[in-house]
């Protein structure tokens, strides 16, 4: 490795910042502790150049594409020619892992947790990032929420937000969404003709924002399907981060009518599929390294009152809001914080129907004091509020979204 005593070129090390780094040290993947002065003895030995390559994190989807076009170069993939060594902020036991998310090229990988090497060689914003001109140290991704990796301002998390939550049922509410630390994004749909095309589309358009989405088809109300969710984000992203239970029916029946299908039915999909999804997604937040996430439910004002045609929806609503309420106290500890999100009456695929009766449709605004009935969009900033650090002290609370509705009694 060449050193530099010049400030004008800050990728190549100057003696002061080597002299540090020897007293540093990172860990392989069984976790031991390897002295960087060791890894510059293995180069010396051979007689090659050492090459650092330093991620922002294990998960960042950046880092993975350049280490990727790394992997192609003839020369750094030659042993007899470079020792080419990888280091990450993460945990040792995320090494396996992230390698074989950038298919196993022929590189020495050492996680570096407490950013020791990092600090030591003078890593900065400004050689992970183009054209920062801030000298500022890295920091940990164990203390960053993936909202400031991702986003510099709230106007942007809420643009942001927006774009990806109108994907839903989809353009409504509905399905599942699963955000991934470096915007990768897993998109649960049921998988019928008309929703594989809105997916299609939501796909297409979160790629424009620079998203990566991956979609992930099924009947929400297995099991299974809510596993397979938690599963394409660990395959595809290497964690989950936060976790939206989005998916919800309603077909409008009156209490006498109701038939046993269509009760068992609703709680399938509203209340027994976002359980057994939620639980997937917590399963793999208690294990990843580092551990926690946020788990928000999309509950609904219905949570809190009653609807003459909606006896059976009204129970799962207030059965998700419940089920976080339990689920913040079991999960806190593993650093999993769980919220729920209760709309109002929100113009979507769910109510179009009933709200083509005009009559119908001016009480129900008049009832609202801001004189409108709300959108799809009106509910993603409170999702991204509790998804991001903005809310880090909040578990197990209920954001009620609807334009005043359940205070307007008088």
């Amino acid at each position: 490795m060449s050193t530099t005593s010049s400030s004008q070129d800050d990728a190549l090390p100057t003696s002061e910042q080597l002299s540090a780094a020897n007293a540093a040290y990172v860990l392989d993947n069984q976790g031991n502790q390897v002295d960087f002065s060791s890894i510059q003895d293995q180069a010396k030995a051979k007689q090659l150049p050492l090459v650092l390559i330093f991620t922002r994190h294990f998960h960042c989807g950046m880092c993975k594409e350049y280490v990727r076009a790394v992997a192609a170069s003839n020369i750094l993939t030659d042993p007899s020619r470079v020792l080419t060594v990888i280091v990450g902020p993460g945990e040792a036991s995320g090494l396996t892992a992230y390698r074989n998310s950038v298919n196993n090229p022929p590189f020495t990988f050492y996680a570096d947790p407490q950013l020791r090497l990092y600090h030591a060689l003078g890593v900065t914003r400004r050689n992970l990032s183009t054209g920062d001109p801030s000298k500022e140290k890295i920091g940990s991704h164990h203390t960053g929420s993936y909202t400031q990796n991702l986003f510099s301002s709230i106007g942007e998390i809420l643009k942001s937000g927006t774009q990806a939550l109108k994907g839903g049922d989809f353009k409504q509410l509905g399905g599942e969404f699963v955000w991934n630390q470096e915007a990768g994004i897993i998109v649960h749909y049921l998988g019928d003709a008309a929703t594989t095309t809105e997916a299609q589309s939501l796909q297409t358009e979160l790629a424009q924002l620079g998203a990566e989405a991956v979609l992930v088809p099924g009947d929400i109300s297995d099991a299974a399907v809510g596993q397979s969710i938690a599963d394409a984000a660990e395959k595809e992203f290497g964690r989950l981060d936060v976790f939206v239970s989005n998916a919800g029916i309603c077909p409008f029946m009156g209490f006498l009518e109701m038939e046993a299908a269509t009760w068992r039915k609703v709680q399938d999909v509203n209340l027994n599929g976002a359980f057994f999804a939620t639980q997937a997604a917590a399963r793999l937040m208690s294990r990843q390294s580092p551990r926690g996430g946020s788990i928000i439910a999309i509950a609904s004002i219905s949570a809190l009152v009653g609807g003459e045609f909606q006896s059976h929806y009204t129970p799962t609503k207030a059965g998700l809001k419940s089920m976080m309420e339990s689920a913040a106290i079991g999960l806190g500890p593993l650093g999993i914080r769980c919220n729920s999100v209760l709309p109002g009456t929100i113009e979507t695929a769910i109510n179009e129907e009933d709200l083509r009766d005009e009559a119908k449709r001016e009480r129900m605004v008049n009832r609202h004091p801001l004189r409108r009935l709300g959108r799809p969009d009106d509910i993603a900033g409170p999702v991204l509020f509790l998804a991001s650090d903005l809310a880090k002290f909040m578990t197990g609370s209920s954001v009620l979204v609807d334009g005043g509705c359940f205070v307007n009694l008088q």
